[in-house]
């Protein structure tokens, strides 16, 4: 107990040292705005799970203070630290911009600006903040780092003014100014992203990679006509640019020109892009477009030295594992992905991929996220859409239309789900079509395509089959029900002293007071010889009663209810568990099949056809085919009911031990 409260007596001492360092002012510093107490607390909070890796938790908790309508210098540095301990370049950078406009007279918020935005490429920008930074504050103790990066900065951005042709006079500003629409572009502030290029397209109309900037920035935006546009006039103006050209390939398929996204692919397959931000972005479109063996063979064709740095290195690694993964190389996939994250551990795709694999959730492999495929301007329509209105949705956006069958195949789990919701809101024949594809493939998880194949068959669309699905990574046989499944009472023919005797007689087996419950049916029988329920009823007690005798009275009597009866439910299932227990499997499929087909069932049918199902599977030791019925099972029936949990025992007790026989205890 002492240890625990010096522990805590240590945390709250490093806590409050902590935070009179954030409120500490620096002389010549602007005044730091004073936080509210609960806020300084959450803060802390932040910074120890920062401490204890919890990045994940660290990173909404501080988005969560940063969304309060004041930007406070101590979340933001809060933010940078943390994407400094995840090597989070791109987002570091941002947060110390932030910084720098919250706090201009800090000289370690310019001096973090410049030393970031060259981690992330950005030479020109990190040139010009070391440079101010030194003309402001030469006597700082970090003006000999700033003199050595500007060593390896100065001649790096000669080079660049070289290559692209600037004159001398403005090349600093408007590669300055590039930078920062790669900046912009990359944090996902397109409206911005867009005036910077159309600003550098202002001094420098020919500069395809603003060209190519503002068409993405245009396509996130809303504008994506306006971005094929941009795109086709920069290809007019250099046919040669290679990133322009799988730009293209990429906005004309989801803009729902998929055959010529295809065309374009075809060229950039035939004739391979050879520098590194072409490569890229020709994978990129490959993948979009589906050509799984195409990227294979373009990054094995790739040469070491045409991938020059570790992001676009890891870039290829993901690519490549996404389409080794939907080739069926799993084991190589999961190899490739963690090779990724060693190079950029922050690489979304990578990492919920690799997760996806090792859970077996089933959704992987995908190369893109859904905010890749559909313009972010366009992203609250669909989310609000796929609640209510869908089908309105899908007449405004036809491209979107076009994109499901692709999403349902290659889609990342949102973008899945949400094919799924539209398709079948819309159910026009094209996206049943899709639905049918999906439902009867290997793409994304079991739940969904089950879910699918299941919509197909209320639509009208697929039979009752059975059908050949592909289910906890095999293929297995399902057979959907046909029937309507009504929960309603259904009216009785009998008397009013029949309906007490089987009243009675059903409490009575409830009691275990079978001899009293027999009288009680052999009674109902006599009042009414062709009363199946009865008859029934009288062989449950002798199952429960009388051994194994009473087991092959019982079936003697059944098989003379199924011959007289043929449409009564019960006797047919308790024919087809005996045909299952006796190994009799395709006598026992072919019992069960004509309820399959019946037009309507009551719930009560519909649960011991099921159950029969799992128990005959369990028999035929085919665990996931027993799974998949207790699945459509829950679809109706309330999984607290005494039978429900009688059948996931068995289930369960199957699955761990393997003991599939003697499982027919009750009917």
């Amino acid at each position: 107990m002492a240890r625990r409260k010096q522990a805590l007596e240590r945390s709250r001492r490093k806590k409050l040292e902590r935070r009179e360092q954030r409120d500490r002012k620096p002389s010549g510093l602007a005044p730091i705005a004073k936080m509210t107490r609960k806020m300084a607390e959450r803060l802390d909070d932040a910074h120890d799970l920062i401490h204890r890796r919890d990045y994940a938790e660290a990173e909404e908790l501080l988005r969560r203070l940063d969304d309060r309508g004041t930007s406070y210098p101590q979340i933001v540095e809060a933010l940078m630290f943390l994407y400094q301990e995840t090597r989070d370049h791109a987002s570091c950078c941002a947060a110390a911009k932030r910084l720098t406009v919250l706090q201009p007279r800090d000289p370690e918020a310019l001096v973090m600006y410049a030393q970031e935005s060259m981690f992330c490429g950005h030479a020109t920008i990190a040139r010009l903040t070391y440079e101010r930074f030194i003309e402001r504050w030469p006597e700082h103790e970090h003006v000999p780092k700033a003199k050595h990066a500007l060593e390896i900065l100065v001649p790096e951005t000669e080079e660049r003014i070289k290559n692209f042709g600037f004159p001398k006079n403005d090349a600093l500003e408007w590669l300055a100014l590039h930078e920062e629409s790669l900046g912009l572009l990359q944090s996902g502030d397109y409206l911005d992203c867009a005036a910077k290029c159309r600003e550098l397209l202002a001094k420098v109309p020919t500069f395809t990679s603003a060209r190519n900037n503002l068409a993405i920035a245009y396509f996130q935006c809303g504008r994506a006509l306006d971005a094929v546009k941009v795109v086709e006039e920069t290809r007019e103006l250099n046919p040669d640019n290679r990133f322009a050209e799988a730009t293209l390939a990429k906005l004309y398929f989801l803009t729902g020109r998929t055959a010529d996204g295809q065309q374009i692919a075809d060229q950039i397959v035939a004739d391979p892009p050879t520098y590194q931000d072409s490569l890229v972005a020709a994978m990129e479109a490959l993948a979009l477009l589906g050509r799984d063996e195409d990227i294979v063979t373009l990054v094995e064709g790739t040469t070491d030295d045409q991938i020059v740095d570790d992001d676009a290195r890891a870039i290829q690694h993901h690519y490549l594992a996404y389409a080794k993964c939907r080739l069926g190389d799993e084991k190589v996939a999961k190899t490739l992905w963690k090779k990724c994250l060693k190079l950029y551990p922050q690489l979304p795709e990578a990492r919920e991929n690799l997760l996806d694999l090792e859970s077996g959730e089933g959704h992987a492999p995908w190369a893109s996220s859904f905010v890749k495929w559909i313009p972010k301007e366009t992203m609250d329509d669909v989310v609000q859409y796929v609640s209510d209105e869908k089908q309105v949705l899908l007449a405004r956006y036809p491209a979107i239309a076009a994109l499901v069958p692709a999403l349902l195949d290659r889609g990342d789990p949102l973008g899945r789900e949400v094919a799924l919701r539209l398709a079948k809101a819309d159910g026009s024949p094209p996206m049943l079509d899709a639905l049918t594809k999906f439902a009867l493939g290997t793409r994304g998880p079991d739940a969904l395509r089950f879910e699918a194949l299941t919509f197909l068959k209320e639509k009208d669309a697929v039979d009752a089959g059975p059908h050949r699905v592909f289910s906890r990574g095999k293929w297995t046989n399902i057979q959907l029900l046909a029937a309507e499944i009504s929960s309603e009472p259904r009216d009785s023919a009998s008397s009013p002293k029949v309906l007490e005797l089987m009243r009675d007689g059903a409490l009575a087996t409830q009691a275990c007071d079978y001899d009293f419950a027999e009288a009680c049916f052999r009674e109902a029988l006599e009042e009414e010889p062709d009363n199946c329920g009865a008859a029934y009823n009288l062989c449950t007690v002798w199952l429960h009663r009388d051994g194994d005798e009473g087991q092959q009275r019982a079936r003697r009597q059944l098989e003379q209810l199924h011959r007289e009866f043929p449409d009564y439910v019960f006797a047919t299932v308790a024919l087809a568990q005996f045909a299952g227990m006796g190994g009799e499997f395709q006598r026992a499929r072919d019992l069960l099949a004509p309820i399959y087909q019946a037009k309507q069932l009551h719930i009560s049918e519909a649960m011991a056809l099921f159950i029969a199902g799992a128990q005959i599977a369990l028999e035929e030791r085919d665990l996931e085919r027993a799974e998949r019925a207790y699945e459509l099972l829950r679809q109706f029936a309330d999984e607290d009911d005494v039978n429900m949990q009688a059948l996931r025992r068995r289930i369960d007790k199957a699955s761990q031990k393997g003991g599939l026989r003697g499982l027919f205890s009750r009917f």
